[in-house]
């Protein structure tokens, strides 16, 4: 199986990974998702069986183990961005 993202004749290694699905009406993640990940550029191939069940999570159902805060960064205004901080 050649990897969609660098089309190299990729290796995969079997990986559990976090999922941040921002389809939807709010982004939400989930933990431990079984993943194929490419050796040569780390894309990630997600198995049908768990990408139907993240579906699930997006329909509502099960119920979230933690709810998390997100901080926010406007790049306008980090420094160190070559433009600097927004007038």
């Amino acid at each position: 199986m050649d990897c969609t993202l660098c089309h190299g004749p990729a290796t995969f290694r079997e990986e559990v990974i976090r999922y941040c699905c921002e389809d939807g009406p709010e982004p939400f993640l989930v933990e431990n998702v079984p993943a194929f990940v490419c050796v040569q550029c780390g894309d990630r191939a997600i198995p049908a069986r768990a990408l139907a069940i993240i579906r699930g999570f997006q329909a509502g159902e099960g119920k979230p183990v933690a709810t998390q805060t997100l901080p926010v960064y406007d790049y306008n205004n980090l420094e160190g961005n070559p433009a600097g901080p927004a007038a």
